[in-house]
């Protein structure tokens, strides 16, 4: 669970982060274009008041030179000037105002006294409009000297149309007006570098733009939303593209100054919408940031303590087992010294009697010398067999008393073929049938222990059923490869000579529900402790299979002694192995 919730600090933040990021930014998003329509909407109105004073300058003068032909005009062309002069004197924005004839000449002027009657302005667009329809107002920008500087710069001229009283064209009235006011005047509107302002005729012609752009000679459109949204015509309307990663990332709102045909446009950057989200949004992050890591380290101490104490436990586990074990084998060892101090008295008391047969074997050796040859035979086989009834027991005592394990390499085939051999010096001998492999490998293991577990094992297969028992006994050269380790409780891979030993009328004694009795100190048949202990000493291991009431099969596994790769010297037991590969 701790992990569980590791991971989920890890990765459920940043996802709810995500998601709520991305919600923030829509909601900054969407006002934004709500601000920038506003702007929009404001910088409209604020312009088409503008104009319209504009327009009313114009129209007083006009109502000044109402009723006076062009000689009139000419004759009292300084009044007309001064005038022209206290008219635009009260409005500071306008930097001009002039009256041009139906002939395209210039009649007077606010600024210029006397006027250049000989310049003919037949040619301006204001002019031709005025002329050609019958239009009303009209909106332009040119470029002129600054009377004042010298500079050239743009300006916005606002145009009326005059009439003569039958209702002929007559002339028009400017009034010029610096372009740099607009952007002033937009700049204390808006009070905010991150946006851009447009004052766009309906043909795409800039009037005026803020921020002012670095080269005034000829005014262009920023943007393509903003041709885009003029080209679809209507009040208002709002036109984006862009991410906020792109730099060309944008929304433009556009809005219809009153009934001019002309548009205030309002753009911003998306980056500068991403930056101000990010600027809000940042202190929120941090502290999520800050929250998230405080608890992943939390979390780590907790899982780390948790970790600790998990180890600890197994830990103690480990030692109540380990004691436990000890515990038992202490058990099993008090068991054995037991049987030891048993085997040992029973042993000895063996000796006495062989010793007593001994005594009188020599003496009926010394008392029949002359017998025949035959009786002679007789008496040397009841003499070896004493002599190898004393070395058993010799053996079984040191088996008892755990004396050191003398392993050396030996030919397994060959402890087989001495076990039958000695089996066969006792009454009632055991019925094998033997299976020795030729070529056997050589294992490391203590001859003598093998040879007195081999015929306990007999020993007890007879003594249980003296009708019916019979053994099998097989060796074979067997590789354990890592697959067939599953199987094998305590194998390891490896090279190994395989001692396969079956006793099918035996199963009974070694049922499912048994099977542990087979275990050194567990009771059971004391050869199967023996084979157990032998197979262990020497790093080998061994199987128990018991299915009654079938068989009983026992395999003991030696591993292959590898020194000089089995280069042993000619043994004629294993010659003469095919010899016991019979029903004994």
């Amino acid at each position: 669970m701790l992990r569980l919730l590791l991971l989920a600090l890890v990765i459920v933040p940043p996802v709810l982060g995500g998601v709520g990021g991305y919600a923030s930014y829509q909601d900054s998003y969407d006002s934004a274009i709500d601000a920038a329509s506003a702007a929009a909407a404001t910088a409209g109105e604020n312009t088409a008041r503008v104009l319209d004073k504009y327009l009313l300058v114009a129209a007083r003068i006009n109502d000044l030179l109402r009723g006076m032909n062009p000689a009139q005009i000419h004759a009292r062309e300084k009044d007309i000037h001064d005038a022209m002069s206290q008219q635009i004197a009260d409005v500071r924005d306008v930097a001009a105002a002039w009256v041009i004839d139906a002939t395209g000449r210039e009649l007077v002027s606010a600024r210029i006294y006397p006027v250049n009657r000989d310049l003919n302005q037949s040619s301006r667009d204001d002019y031709r409009a005025f002329r050609d329809t019958d239009a009303r107002t009209f909106i332009w920008v040119l470029r002129a000297r600054n009377l004042a500087s010298a500079d050239v710069e743009p300006y916005v001229t606002v145009s009326a149309r005059r009439t003569s009283p039958s209702g002929y064209f007559d002339g028009l009235v400017i009034v010029a007006v610096a372009s740099s006011y607009f952007n002033s005047f937009y700049e204390s509107l808006l009070a905010s570098p991150d946006y851009n302002v447009d004052l766009v005729k309906n043909d795409g012609t800039i009037l005026a733009q803020f921020p002012a752009p670095q080269s005034t000679d000829q005014l262009q459109l920023r943007d393509p939303l903003l041709a885009k949204a003029l080209a679809a015509g209507g009040e208002t309307g709002i036109a984006d593209r862009g991410t906020p990663f792109d730099r060309a990332g944008r929304i433009v709102a556009v809005r219809r100054v009153a009934d001019y045909p002309v548009y205030v446009a309002v753009e911003r950057s998306k980056a500068s919408i991403g930056n101000e989200w990010l600027r809000s949004s940042i202190l929120v992050v941090a502290i999520g940031i800050a929250s998230v890591i405080v608890l992943i380290a939390l979390t780590r101490m907790a899982l780390c303590r948790a970790h600790r104490e998990t180890t600890a436990l197994a830990r103690a586990a480990e030692a109540f087992a380990d004691r436990a074990a000890l515990q038992v084998q202490v058990h099993r060892m008090q068991r054995l010294a037991g049987v030891a101090l048993l085997t040992t008295g029973m042993a000895h008391e063996f000796n006495r009697l062989l010793t007593t047969a001994q005594d009188n074997i020599r003496r009926l050796e010394a008392a029949i010398k002359d017998v025949d040859a035959g009786q002679q035979s007789f008496i040397a086989a009841l003499r070896d067999s004493n002599n190898q009834a004393a070395m058993l027991i010799k053996r079984l005592l040191g088996y008892a008393w755990r004396e050191p394990v003398k392993p050396r390499p030996i030919d397994i085939n060959q402890a087989v073929a001495h076990a039958l051999e000695q089996s066969r010096q006792f009454a009632d001998p055991v019925p094998s049938e033997v299976r020795l492999q030729k070529d056997l490998w050589l294992s490391c293991v203590d001859p003598d222990q093998l040879m007195i577990s081999l015929l306990n094992l007999m020993f007890n297969v007879r003594d249980i059923f003296p009708e019916t028992s019979k053994l099998l006994i097989e060796t074979m050269n067997i590789r354990v490869d890592t697959s067939d380790v599953g199987g094998l409780p305590e194998g390891r891979p490896g090279e190994y000579v395989r001692l396969f030993i079956e006793s099918p009328e035996s199963a009974t004694l070694l049922d499912a529900d048994k099977n542990a009795s087979a275990e050194p100190g567990k009771g059971g048949w004391p050869s199967l402790s023996l084979m157990h202990e032998l197979a262990q000493s020497v790093g080998g291991y061994w199987l128990v299979n018991s299915k009654p009431p079938h068989e009983t099969t026992i395999s003991i596994y030696f591993p292959r002694y590898l020194s000089d790769l089995n280069k042993a010297e000619h043994n004629p037991i294993r010659d003469k192995s095919d010899a016991v590969n019979s029903l004994i």
